[in-house]
């Protein structure tokens, strides 16, 4: 019985590696790290403006990057996620001079980790207490949370005792946002899709008909939820967009909807209406990188207002 104990435990070693390689090697979420508004908030970087009579809160990261223990804080976050769970990481200094202040919205990553903490001391002792929220960057749903505290020390700094308390409590964190991308990679990324009318079009005939089969046959899986229908608007959710196109490249919602806008402009031309993508604003409460706005408009005064 010694040859087949051998076989067993040789298998068992096989399996545990093939496992752990299969663990290693799948396909990983980028990530960025950023404040969270409330700790923006205690920073006094956190502005308050006018949206159309509601309360915006619009983040001044550039401002708020110029605190050492915040820089510090988040290098270190991103030191453990890229280092000892293999995450490529998008660095938030270099992105913010790319995006040149259009919001941490349109980072184009995976996953937006936002990170909040404080130090409170006891006497010569501090302790550090965080909170690490994960969010689908495209539909800003939150996806994974940790929050934990470090033991209390003396002459701790940030970078240690943040080290020690997230490290405590990040494996199940990692876990949750590997299987959410794991999902998304195999059933498609959430989108959201709003179609308005400026002209009088009846969108509910056959511009929602058009709409449909397209999505039908462009989504992973024909998956997409039409949730309202009126004659100047139409909304659509959960429109599952794949990851990549053909030449491997990410596709956000406005690459992936300007097909439809196209199709849809050449359907409503004979009607002297034209189809226009609206990138300057998210839909249905989505993230700006995972939601689109498909604008019906005049070419010129049409009587016809039927599809």
């Amino acid at each position: 019985m010694t040859w087949f104990k051998q076989l067993t435990t040789l298998l068992c070693a096989l399996l545990v590696s093939a496992s752990m390689f299969a663990q290693n090697s799948a396909k990983k979420p980028r990530l960025v790290v950023i404040p969270s508004n409330n700790l923006m908030l205690k920073l006094g970087c956190l502005q308050e403006t006018d949206d159309m009579g509601a309360s915006a809160p619009i983040p001044d990261y550039s401002k708020a990057l110029l605190d050492d223990d915040l820089r510090a804080a988040i290098s270190k976050i991103g030191e453990i996620f890229q280092t000892t769970y293999n995450f490529p990481l998008t660095d938030l200094n270099q992105q913010l001079n790319k995006i040149k202040g259009k919001g941490a919205g349109v980072i184009p990553v995976d996953v937006r980790l936002e990170l909040n903490y404080k130090i409170t001391s006891s006497g010569p002792r501090k302790i550090l207490y965080f909170e690490l929220m994960g969010f689908d960057q495209y539909s800003s749903k939150q996806i994974a949370a940790a929050s934990g505290e470090s033991a209390p020390a003396i002459g701790g700094t940030v970078t240690n005792l943040l080290q020690e308390a997230v490290l405590a409590k990040a494996d199940k964190f990692v876990a949750d946002i590997q299987t959410f991308f794991d999902n998304v990679s195999m059933n498609g990324r959430e989108s959201v899709l709003t179609i308005k009318s400026e002209c009088g079009a009846d969108l509910s005939k056959g511009i929602l008909k058009w709409t449909e089969e397209w999505l039908a046959q462009n989504c992973v899986k024909g998956s997409f939820s039409t949730d309202n229908v009126e004659t100047d608007n139409i909304e659509i959710s959960q429109s599952m967009m794949p990851l990549i196109d053909a030449k491997g490249n990410a596709i956000d919602a406005a690459k992936f909807y300007t097909p439809l806008q196209k199709f849809l402009d050449s359907k409503v031309a004979t009607k002297n209406y034209q189809a226009v993508l609206d990138r300057s604003a998210s839909a249905n409460g989505g993230g700006i990188l995972g939601s689109a706005i498909i604008v019906i408009k005049d070419r010129s005064e049409s009587a016809d207002d039927d599809f």
